[in-house]
């Protein structure tokens, strides 16, 4: 079961506890951020999924009789907002370890450190069951180009890297 609701600020999903269905809200959610001109943010989609992820695998132990429900919120120009709810027992959050493991090739246990690695803030309610993660996005680099006299000037934008 997938049930989605989507307005000009917000998109909100409510899915069955199922893997299979992860794939589909990440798709809904890379064409809502292409509303923002924001094609893809690798940074907000790995948050997503280890988030999505955990909520289904960990917090609703996979039942399929219970629900997940995302919300994603745009609070300013490039600035995300995303709430994921499950509706399990909830967990002790205050002893949990953000940090990213030491062993990169680990598979297990690294959901909450991508999502605390790739987000701004991390927020848990008081029982456990619900992380809001805010999340501002890298617009692309742009160039504007303009000319003055003989000479252009080109004034960059956006996300500037050395290989830009």
């Amino acid at each position: 079961m997938l049930q989605i609701i989507q307005n000009e600020e917000t998109i909100q999903f409510k899915l069955s506890s199922e893997i299979k269905i992860v794939n589909n809200v990440i798709q809904n959610v890379r064409s809502y951020l292409k509303q923002y001109a924001i094609e893809d943010d690798n940074r907000l989609i790995i948050t997503l999924r280890e988030l999505l992820n955990n909520a289904i695998e960990h917090g609703n132990k996979k039942n399929k009789e219970l629900n997940v429900v995302v919300n994603i919120e745009r609070i300013s120009d490039m600035r995300f907002k995303m709430i994921v709810e499950d509706e399990g027992e909830g967990f002790d959050y205050q002893d949990i370890q953000l940090s990213m493991p030491d062993d990169p090739n680990q598979i297990r246990n690294r959901g909450l450190s991508l999502a605390n690695a790739f987000s701004d803030q991390l927020e848990f309610n008081h029982k456990g069951n619900r992380i809001t993660a805010y999340i501002t996005v890298r617009p692309e680099t742009c160039f504007n180009v303009t000319n003055d006299g003989n000479r252009k000037i080109i004034k960059p934008t956006g996300d500037i890297t050395a290989e830009t």
